[in-house]
């Protein structure tokens, strides 16, 4: 069997193959089309040190109500104040605490916030000194105009057609590995029983 051959033929077939195993992973990694980011996401303070958390909205989709939810630890910190961000949702119906879970809902007229924005400012005061970290309830929501919730990584149809499109594509090119890999190999034992019989 010629070595040389065989990795000609073997080589360019495993390159396809991992190219299209690429975009199958990357295609799984798709992000959501909205989230909420906490600014800073955690915090070491001392006691008595007062700070403030930001509540901010990313998102690629129009949004045009939303509302969230997130715990800190009432033993060791304070809300001292929360104060909701009127210009870009201008309606609100929530800026509560409850001792331990910030509350906050707000809408905006259609077509309603999209991009990187500021949506509350929360100001804490530790009661002693510590740490915690900043994170939003599974039961948040981000709504469109339709009333769905972009925080979904499913919620744009565009998104998941174009990730099924990216899927028969990538499928279309690991298939066209594989068939140049049996070719190759296919050549290869052909060679082979050649050279066999002419020895």
């Amino acid at each position: 069997m010629d070595m040389k051959t065989f990795l000609c033929f073997l080589f360019p077939g495993l390159v396809v193959a991992v190219i299209a195993n690429a975009g199958f992973v990357f295609a799984e990694e798709s992000v959501p089309p909205a989230r909420f980011v906490a600014e800073p996401s955690q915090k070491m303070f001392g006691e008595g040190e007062e700070f403030s958390v930001q509540i901010l909205l990313d998102s690629t989709e129009p949004v045009t109500s939303w509302q969230t939810m997130f715990p800190y630890d009432a033993s060791v910190l304070k809300v001292e104040k929360i104060s909701g961000n009127k210009e870009i949702f201008p309606y609100w119906f929530e800026e509560n605490d409850t001792g331990g879970i910030v509350s906050l809902i707000a809408s905006a007229p259609v077509p309603g916030f999209q991009g990187r924005g500021l949506l509350a400012t929360v100001s804490f005061k530790a009661l002693q000194a510590g740490g915690s970290e900043f994170s939003f309830s599974d039961s948040s929501l981000a709504l469109s105009a339709n009333d769905v919730n972009l925080l979904e990584q499913s919620a744009v149809e565009p998104m998941v057609q174009n990730g099924r499109k990216n899927s028969i594509d990538k499928t279309i090119i690991l298939t066209a590995g594989i068939l140049l890999l049996s070719l190759g190999a296919l050549a290869v034992f052909l060679f082979s029983r050649k050279r066999s019989h002419n020895s």
